[in-house]
């Protein structure tokens, strides 16, 4: 998922970033977009009290533009790879 997504001339702009296209079909249905999530990113180790309160996060979320989707899948990352299960490396 990660790739050179700048300028190979400016190297200002060379950065890495993460494709989030496997994911913005799953923005608009938090609990599946969750769960995936956390399946991939902690081995599926985040506790249930905590999913549900990432879900409950991200439905909070506005749905009205694409924009908004990918803010949803960027903070869902966000909550999962920062929770304690999700920020240890097993």
């Amino acid at each position: 998922y990660i790739y050179n997504n700048r300028s190979t001339t400016d190297m200002a702009q060379q950065t890495i970033g993460l494709t989030l296209t496997d994911w913005l079909p799953l923005a608009r249905t938090p609990a599946q977009l969750v769960d995936a999530l956390n399946l991939v990113l902690a081995a599926n180790s985040v506790p249930k009290a905590i999913t549900d309160r990432i879900v409950a996060a991200i439905a909070a979320m506005p749905t009205n533009s694409t924009a908004a989707d990918t803010e949803r899948v960027r903070s869902a990352i966000y909550l999962v790879l920062t929770s304690p299960q999700g920020a240890v490396q097993k």
